[in-house]
Protein backbone atom coordinates (compact mmCIF):
# COMPACT_ATOMS: atom_id res chain seq x y z
CA UNK A 1 0.00 0.00 0.00
CA UNK A 2 1.01 3.83 -0.55
CA UNK A 3 0.23 6.57 2.38
CA UNK A 4 -1.18 9.77 1.54
CA UNK A 5 -1.48 12.43 4.34
CA UNK A 6 -3.22 15.49 3.44
CA UNK A 7 -1.23 18.37 5.13
CA UNK A 8 -2.55 21.19 3.34
CA UNK A 9 -4.12 22.98 5.95
CA UNK A 10 -7.80 22.43 4.12
CA UNK A 11 -10.15 19.57 2.20
CA UNK A 12 -8.02 18.61 -1.18
CA UNK A 13 -9.83 17.37 -4.02
CA UNK A 14 -7.80 14.52 -5.35
CA UNK A 15 -9.88 13.86 -7.92
CA UNK A 16 -8.43 11.88 -10.97
CA UNK A 17 -4.66 13.02 -9.42
CA UNK A 18 -2.52 9.64 -10.52
CA UNK A 19 0.22 7.96 -9.64
CA UNK A 20 2.52 7.99 -12.81
CA UNK A 21 5.86 6.70 -11.45
CA UNK A 22 6.23 3.33 -9.62
CA UNK A 23 2.58 2.52 -9.44
CA UNK A 24 0.14 2.77 -11.80
CA UNK A 25 -3.52 4.33 -9.99
CA UNK A 26 -5.72 7.36 -10.99
CA UNK A 27 -7.76 8.58 -8.46
CA UNK A 28 -11.79 8.50 -9.21
CA UNK A 29 -13.67 11.38 -9.57
CA UNK A 30 -15.11 13.53 -6.67
CA UNK A 31 -12.54 12.24 -4.26
CA UNK A 32 -11.38 14.54 -1.79
CA UNK A 33 -9.17 14.47 1.51
CA UNK A 34 -10.40 15.93 4.68
CA UNK A 35 -7.69 17.83 6.45
CA UNK A 36 -5.06 16.00 8.24
CA UNK A 37 -6.54 12.66 7.07
CA UNK A 38 -4.59 9.28 5.64
CA UNK A 39 -5.75 8.15 2.08
CA UNK A 40 -4.44 4.59 1.22
CA UNK A 41 -3.92 3.23 -2.23
CA UNK A 42 -3.70 -0.59 -2.42
CA UNK A 43 -2.50 -3.06 -5.10
CA UNK A 44 -5.47 -5.11 -3.90
CA UNK A 45 -8.92 -3.81 -1.82
CA UNK A 46 -9.90 -6.90 -1.15
CA UNK A 47 -6.76 -8.37 0.33
CA UNK A 48 -5.88 -5.46 2.17
CA UNK A 49 -9.58 -5.32 4.25
CA UNK A 50 -8.82 -9.13 4.87
CA UNK A 51 -5.04 -8.32 6.28
CA UNK A 52 -6.38 -5.11 8.02
CA UNK A 53 -10.10 -5.14 8.89
CA UNK A 54 -9.46 -2.19 12.00
CA UNK A 55 -8.11 -0.09 9.33
CA UNK A 56 -11.38 -0.35 7.10
CA UNK A 57 -13.67 -0.60 10.40
CA UNK A 58 -11.37 3.12 11.10
CA UNK A 59 -13.42 4.73 7.96
CA UNK A 60 -9.86 5.42 6.65
CA UNK A 61 -10.11 6.28 3.15
CA UNK A 62 -8.80 2.73 1.44
CA UNK A 63 -8.32 2.84 -2.77
CA UNK A 64 -7.07 0.45 -5.15
CA UNK A 65 -6.54 -1.50 -6.82
CA UNK A 66 -3.12 -0.16 -8.46
CA UNK A 67 -1.15 -2.02 -11.03
CA UNK A 68 2.30 -2.82 -10.85
CA UNK A 69 4.21 -3.71 -7.92
CA UNK A 70 6.57 -1.41 -5.65
CA UNK A 71 10.05 -2.97 -6.38
CA UNK A 72 12.00 -3.87 -3.26
CA UNK A 73 15.14 -2.86 -4.37
CA UNK A 74 13.93 0.97 -4.78
CA UNK A 75 11.90 2.96 -7.15
CA UNK A 76 11.11 6.58 -8.23
CA UNK A 77 7.44 7.14 -7.65
CA UNK A 78 5.72 10.28 -8.22
CA UNK A 79 1.81 11.45 -7.81
CA UNK A 80 0.34 14.33 -10.31
CA UNK A 81 -2.65 16.18 -10.52
CA UNK A 82 -5.02 16.62 -13.25
CA UNK A 83 -4.61 20.12 -14.14
CA UNK A 84 -4.59 20.83 -18.02
CA UNK A 85 -2.03 20.52 -20.12
CA UNK A 86 0.96 19.00 -18.81
CA UNK A 87 0.32 18.23 -14.38
CA UNK A 88 2.66 19.21 -11.77
CA UNK A 89 3.98 16.71 -9.68
CA UNK A 90 2.31 16.61 -5.94
CA UNK A 91 5.09 14.73 -4.73
CA UNK A 92 7.97 12.79 -5.70
CA UNK A 93 9.70 9.84 -3.97
CA UNK A 94 13.48 8.52 -4.90
CA UNK A 95 13.52 5.42 -2.53
CA UNK A 96 16.15 2.72 -2.29
CA UNK A 97 17.68 -0.53 -0.82
CA UNK A 98 20.91 -0.52 1.26
CA UNK A 99 22.65 2.17 2.34
CA UNK A 100 21.71 5.29 3.04
CA UNK A 101 18.27 3.74 2.71
CA UNK A 102 17.14 1.72 6.46
CA UNK A 103 17.86 -1.77 6.06
CA UNK A 104 14.69 -3.99 6.05
CA UNK A 105 14.18 -7.35 6.49
CA UNK A 106 11.94 -9.34 4.27
CA UNK A 107 8.44 -8.91 5.18
CA UNK A 108 8.74 -5.54 7.14
CA UNK A 109 8.00 -2.09 5.05
CA UNK A 110 9.80 1.20 5.68
CA UNK A 111 7.54 4.64 6.47
CA UNK A 112 8.30 7.61 7.25
CA UNK A 113 8.23 8.71 11.23
CA UNK A 114 9.50 11.41 13.34
CA UNK A 115 9.29 13.96 9.94
CA UNK A 116 7.75 17.66 9.82
CA UNK A 117 4.86 17.83 6.93
CA UNK A 118 7.39 20.11 5.59
CA UNK A 119 10.26 17.82 5.73
CA UNK A 120 11.62 16.44 1.89
CA UNK A 121 10.23 13.05 1.91
CA UNK A 122 12.89 11.45 -0.07
CA UNK A 123 15.94 11.83 2.28
CA UNK A 124 16.67 8.36 3.38
CA UNK A 125 17.00 9.93 7.14
CA UNK A 126 13.71 10.79 7.41
CA UNK A 127 12.60 6.79 7.33
CA UNK A 128 12.66 4.35 9.61
CA UNK A 129 11.99 0.55 9.01
CA UNK A 130 8.16 -0.44 10.99
CA UNK A 131 8.38 -1.89 13.90
CA UNK A 132 5.37 -4.10 12.62
CA UNK A 133 5.82 -6.17 9.46
CA UNK A 134 3.45 -4.99 6.64
CA UNK A 135 3.82 -1.49 8.49
CA UNK A 136 1.01 0.94 10.55
CA UNK A 137 -0.99 1.41 7.69
CA UNK A 138 -3.72 4.23 8.62
CA UNK A 139 -1.91 5.40 11.99
CA UNK A 140 0.63 8.21 11.88
CA UNK A 141 3.70 8.20 13.42
CA UNK A 142 4.85 11.11 15.64
CA UNK A 143 5.76 14.22 14.03
CA UNK A 144 9.10 16.22 14.72
CA UNK A 145 7.71 19.61 15.12
CA UNK A 146 10.39 22.52 14.77
CA UNK A 147 10.97 25.54 17.52
CA UNK A 148 9.59 22.50 19.89
CA UNK A 149 12.61 21.78 22.06
CA UNK A 150 11.51 20.09 25.17
CA UNK A 151 9.06 17.70 22.81
CA UNK A 152 5.75 18.57 24.25
CA UNK A 153 4.31 18.89 20.67
CA UNK A 154 3.69 22.70 21.55
CA UNK A 155 6.36 25.79 20.59
CA UNK A 156 5.97 28.28 23.37
CA UNK A 157 7.68 29.85 25.84
CA UNK A 158 8.35 26.79 27.41
CA UNK A 159 10.83 25.96 24.53
CA UNK A 160 12.96 29.18 24.86
CA UNK A 161 13.24 28.38 28.82
CA UNK A 162 14.10 24.80 27.68
CA UNK A 163 17.50 25.77 25.19
CA UNK A 164 18.64 28.91 28.09
CA UNK A 165 18.73 26.56 29.96
CA UNK A 166 21.50 24.58 28.05
CA UNK A 167 23.44 27.46 27.62
CA UNK A 168 23.45 28.92 31.09
CA UNK A 169 24.65 25.21 32.01
CA UNK A 170 28.22 26.35 31.06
Amino acid sequence: FVEILNTSGRVLDISEWEFVDGIAFKFPERTSVGEGDIVLVTRSVEAFSQAYPEVIESGVLVLGDYERRLNNDGEVIRLVDDGPGHPATIDFLKYGDGDPWPDISDGFSIELSHVAPDRDNDRPEYWVVSENPGGTPGLLSATFVRGDANADSFVNLSDAIFVLGFLFRG
